[in-house]
């Protein structure tokens, strides 16, 4: 809008859009031909046309029409039928495939038994799973969109294919690209988006939209209805910058801008507005309450603009001033404020009300909230999901449609789409009762992206199916089958005989001296924490790692002397061990060190530098006891509305965090700790009620701090008036459920199994290093619960699982491998190539079914798909590049996939082992709780992930490999130097074969991430930092393969490209996090992880001005 001289203009994202949407066209014109004739010719273009006229209804048909749109004209159960036999058919046409299409190709061969054994796993699964894994009715709605979407898309890849022949497939993906882009243009500007905000109740007409606001004036006089005046937001913005005043017919007065705020904030003022400023020359609320000014947000993030103004009011005859006022939504505006203030204007003998708010658009029809249900997991507060519960009806009364609108599935109505966006408990709404935020957003052009995204995938398929034909021709023509004597294979069954050794010695159950407290036992103990049952130890570990960063605790091995010291000797405890410890309030626990401090914080509370930076819960509480007045000060602050609250300093703000930390353990303690004194059960009856009235208070504390828990809880939910009472679901830990006990004073299995823990307070107590007792105690506890309360609900096969998984470090044991791999490898181009090469094959295979392994166990105990966090995504991009790995050596034996492969599991394993959230599969809040887009999305993505660091380590690999052979000289007869030389071409060749893979998942997984944005709160592309992070892998990695297919380089500059891509892969996987911004703004992390992500760009920087050096030393080379 203000142009700054000397600068140049940068294009907006329209300009640049339209400027790709050009060339797309023109390159598509000018380089591909039509080359079917006659009939074919004929055909195909009948059959194009018919494709492109089917797309068109699609589209337009699923925004016509009254009530539910986008929902099957069947049941959900025929559509789940429809997939199950569609999974069945593509298995028969693979066994067809294998059986009547012999391939006689050895690589097409594999591939058909592959494809088949794939098919078949898939069928087996749908037969013998019993639905058990049935997609829900929210994903199988998007099931329907893209098979609409796969059936107008095949009519029109047959009728390309029919004109284009080979380059079919080519011409569908850029009009499935084109038609994204031009669906943008046409329906993206024009979507709008709005909010309607309801109590359990309350009806509307209103949508409030968010984008805009606008200063009304009501003349509250008339009997009958209040008379109401809008000036609108450009009125509003003009009026600022030019002096204008807005006035309209029946108003006495004028209204001039005098300063207008897009964004700001309120303080209110402790004293009078200084007597030289305008505020004290000002009339109404600007004397009680500063408007601050900030800088204005944009759409990436849930924030809004809350927008304040000073004017003036004139009278409308002479233009005098009548008085000058502040207006802020934050005091006028029902959607930001509880109790609205308006600034009161006395004109011709009227009261007039003038205030900022949000824009209001009157519908057609009415929409009433009958109810809204929010579920969260239990034993945390943690959503899962939210529900409204709508009707909407006509200006008549009559209903047009009863609904329910819950997260990733949302309500499409005449042209609107109902999203749930926000939840308010009845604490925080002013009403006293629920209510609900819905987003309403009108978007005639929501389908375009499905269909432009089977398009797209449909033709990749397509496209790079020739080229893998391709491939396979040339690799039967050129490459020699491997013979293997009968020593290799003796060495490989050798390596596998052994791994299978390590798997069982890894897989065995620990045992503990009889005599000892086995703690084994007691971390597989079933509790509840986090919002889902697991065993003791992991809960234990996740507990610590909130507390430290790390999954165990420390013992200083010299007692109280160490503290002093800066490394202290300690030794490690496990996390069952420090839990059992803190549920029987063993000293140690408290003067050993515990908590996480950083450096910046210990001056502050009095604390000696240690190494760890962990300090005693005993030593950290008398530091903050030092500071007593300031920490005051701190918990006040934190106690204010959100809206209303000082932002802490960095160093309060850690000491806000230690204390939260203290307050942990405290809950801890206390939540295990009997909730009644001996007086209690000694005293008379008349005392019992009081004694029982104390406790009871203390026990609500304890429940509501969702501290682990022991045992299923003994009361039973009270249902509300008209609900079918529901089975007891909260588990309580064991002073809770004692109290339980004592004051229902009833005796059955469940009250037993409660006393059973007491007897093991008791017993340790008496005699702690009584292991065998304590153990045998500990084993009646859990038989007990079982009997009680049942296995299903205890999850004891699971919890007793996953504590095994747990103790067999799987992902350790990997890592190991990995680096064995990496050496072994190594070894083997100085002596033994072959035996070595085949020794670090089958390992690098037993580390990758390791690895294999843990994610499917993870599966298992999660019931969620491979990637659901950030640990989860770096194990699964590690296996994934892992497995890649493991077919290039199948392909081309030379040894250098097998130190990619060592090298990325190392890092990727490395790098999950390093998050903060740890391994503790943490259950999903309500947006992400959605197993249709994990499945589908999340993995599309990873594998693109996956494919784009591949690419870069062998580019790396390239890199080294022309440097040897550059500094060897042309002439060199060096076996090294031949070897490298020989090797380029072979690393080109895997290189440019996995950013083929690569752009297909890339491509599909942005945009079904934007699918899921756009079912989640109705928004295909935001441009959110995640969504362009993820926008930019695609790009580069068609700008790879454009640049190799249009020879602009060879070996050497792809390699350079292709080592670029692992900086902007791991800018979209992790440091799009640190900008704290966007929707997607989550898994932000500082310290040893962020110098680790730097430092990984900083190489691969170094390494890219490796390629240019020698681009300089080779130019001749560089473009063939």
């Amino acid at each position: 809008e203000n142009p700054i001289p000397g600068t140049i203009a940068i294009p907006g994202g329209a300009t640049i859009g339209l400027v790709l949407l050009i060339n797309l066209f023109a390159a598509k014109l000018t380089r591909f031909a039509i080359h079917a004739k006659g009939g074919r010719f004929a055909g195909g273009l009948i059959i194009t046309l018919l494709g492109f006229i089917l797309v068109a209804i699609v589209i337009i048909g699923a925004h016509l029409g009254d009530g539910l749109q986008g929902e099957p004209p069947f049941s959900y159960d025929t559509l789940w039928l429809g997939t199950k036999v569609t999974a069945h058919c593509l298995t028969l046409l693979s066994l067809g495939w294998l059986l009547l299409w012999t391939p006689k190709n050895r690589v097409l061969f594999t591939t058909a038994v592959v494809s088949l054994l794939i098919c078949a796993f898939v069928s087996l699964f749908l037969v013998f799973s019993f639905d058990a894994y049935r997609i829900p009715d929210p994903g199988l709605r998007i099931v329907w969109q893209l098979t609409k979407s796969l059936g107008v898309g095949s009519v029109l890849l047959i009728g390309l294919m029919l004109l284009f022949g080979q380059r079919g497939g080519n011409v569908l993906i850029h009009l499935g690209v084109a038609l994204l882009m031009v669906g943008q243009f046409i329906f993206g500007d024009a979507q709008t988006e709005e909010r309607i905000s309801l109590a359990e109740g309350q009806k509307t007409t209103a949508a409030i939209a968010i984008d805009e606001v606008e200063l009304v004036v009501i003349d509250r006089s008339p009997d009958d209805a209040n008379r109401v005046v809008a000036f609108s937001h450009p009125m509003l913005m003009e009026s600022s910058k030019q002096g204008t005043t807005l006035s309209a017919e029946g108003l006495p007065f004028e209204i001039r801008i005098d300063r207008w705020m897009e964004n700001s904030q309120i303080k209110k003022r402790n004293t009078k507005p200084a007597s030289d400023s305008v505020e004290a020359k000002m009339q109404g609320s600007i004397q009680s309450w500063d408007l601050i000014e900030k800088p204005k947000v944009g759409g990436t993030g849930e924030s809004t603009n809350v927008a304040s103004l000073y004017f003036t009011a004139l009278n409308k005859s002479d233009k005098s001033p009548i008085g000058s006022y502040a207006s802020s939504q934050w005091l006028s505006d029902d959607q930001v404020s509880f109790n609205p203030i308006f600034e009161t204007l006395e004109v011709a003998s009227k009261t007039y009300d003038v205030g900022l708010m949000f824009r209001r658009n009157y519908k057609d029809y009415s929409v009433t909230l009958k109810n809204i249900v929010l579920e969260e997991y239990t034993n945390s507060m943690i959503p899962k999901d939210y529900s409204s519960y709508i009707t909407i009806r006509d200006k008549e009364g009559n209903v047009l449609q009863d609904g329910r609108v819950w997260m990733n599935s949302p309500l499409r109505f005449r042209g609107e789409t109902f999203y749930q966006s926000q939840y308010i408990s009845k604490e925080d709404s002013p009403y006293g009762v629920e209510q609900t935020v819905l987003q309403v957003v009108t978007n005639a052009g929501w389908l375009i992206p499905y269909v432009s995204c089977v398009l797209v995938g449909m033709g990749m398929l397509v496209h790079f199916a020739g080229t893998f034909t391709r491939f396979a021709m040339r690799y039967e023509r050129t490459s020699k089958v491997i013979q293997r004597d009968w020593r290799q294979w003796a060495i490989g069954c050798a390596v596998c005989i052994g791994l299978g050794l390590f798997a069982i010695s890894i897989a065995r159950p620990k045992t503990a001296d009889r005599n000892e407290i086995d703690y084994n036992a007691i971390g597989s103990i079933p509790v509840h924490y986090g919002g889902r049952v697991k065993p003791l130890s992991s809960a234990a570990a996740e507990f610590l790692e909130v507390l430290s960063n790390k999954p165990y605790a420390l013992l200083l091995a010299d007692g109280e002397a160490a503290k002093k010291e800066y490394k202290p000797k300690t030794k490690k405890v496990s996390s069952s061990e420090w839990m059992f410890a803190a549920i029987m309030r063993e000293p140690w626990i408290f003067d050993n060190p515990l908590i996480r401090v950083e450096a910046t914080s210990t001056t502050d509370l009095n604390l000696t530098r240690v190494e760890s930076n962990r300090y005693s819960y005993n030593d950290i509480v008398d530091g903050l006891r030092s500071i007593g007045p300031r920490m005051s000060r701190i918990i006040e602050t934190q106690k204010a509305p959100p809206s209303r609250r000082e932002t802490l300093s960095f160093e309060d703000k850690a000491l806000w965090e230690i204390l939260n930390k203290v307050a942990m353990v405290d809950s801890l303690i206390d939540a295990f700790e009997p909730p009644f004194t001996r007086k209690l059960l000694e005293g008379d009856p008349q005392s019992f009620q009081a004694e029982m009235t104390n406790a009871s208070m203390k026990v609500d504390r304890i429940r509501a701090s969702n501290n682990p828990a022991i045992l299923p809880s003994l009361v039973q939910e009270n249902p509300a008036d008209g609900e079918i009472a529901k089975p007891k679901t909260r588990w309580d830990a064991f002073g809770p459920a004692l109290f339980d006990v004592i004051r229902n004073r009833e005796r059955n299995a469940q009250s037993d199994t409660v006393l059973k823990f007491f007897d093991i307070v008791q017993g340790y107590s008496e005699d702690k290093k009584n292991g065998a007792k304590i153990n045998r105690l500990v084993a009646e506890f859990k038989t007990a619960a079982a009997s009680a309360h049942g296995s299903d609900v205890m999850r004891n096969n699971k919890v007793d699982f996953e504590h095994h998984f747990e103790s067999m470090h799987i992902f350790g044991n990997s890592q190991a491998f990995y680096v064995i791999v990496g050496l072994v490898t190594l070894l083997s181009y100085a002596v033994l190539p072959k035996s070595l090469r085949n020794i670090a094959f089958w390992l690098c295979v037993g580390a990758f079914l390791l690895q294999t392994y843990g994610i499917v166990a993870r599966i298992y105990i999660s019931d969620r798909p491979p990637v659901v966090s950030l640990y989860s995504a770096s194990v699964f991009i590690g296996w994934a590049m892992v497995l890649f790995c493991i077919v290039a050596e199948i392909f081309y034996p030379i040894g250098v996939s097998l130190i990619v492969a060592a090298i990325s599991g190392y890092l990727s394993l490395s790098v999950a082992y390093g998050l903060d959230v740890g391994d503790s599969m943490p259950v999903l809040r309500a947006v992400l709780d959605t197993q249709f887009w994990l499945a589908t999305h999340v993995i599309s993505v990873s594998l693109g992930y996956s494919a784009t660091f591949f690419a870069g380590f062998f580019g790396i690999m390239i890199l080294i490999a022309t440097c040897i052979t550059t500094l060897g000289g042309e002439k060199s007869k060096s076996e090294w130097v031949n070897s490298a030389r020989d090797a380029i071409p072979v690393l080109y060749r895997i290189c440019y074969a996995v950013v083929c893979f690569g752009i297909f998942f890339s491509f599909v997984g942005t945009v079904l991430g934007g699918l899921w944005g756009d079912d989640s709160w109705g928004r295909f592309w935001g441009w959110d930092p995640k969504e362009n992070g993820a926008l930019m892998i695609v790009l580069w990695n068609a700008l790879l393969l454009h640049a190799k297919w249009d020879k602009m380089v060879g070996a050497l500059g792809f390699a350079i490209l292709a080592v670029f891509g692992n900086v902007v892969t791991a800018w979209s996987m992790f440091g799009t996090n640190q900008l704290g911004i966007g929707l997607h703004a989550y898994g932000a992390f500082e310290g040893s992880l962020l110098m680790y992500l730097v430092t990984f760009v900083a190489v691969q920087f170094a390494f890219i001005g490796l390629g240019l050096v020698l681009v300089l030393f080779k130019p001749h080379k560089v473009l063939q």
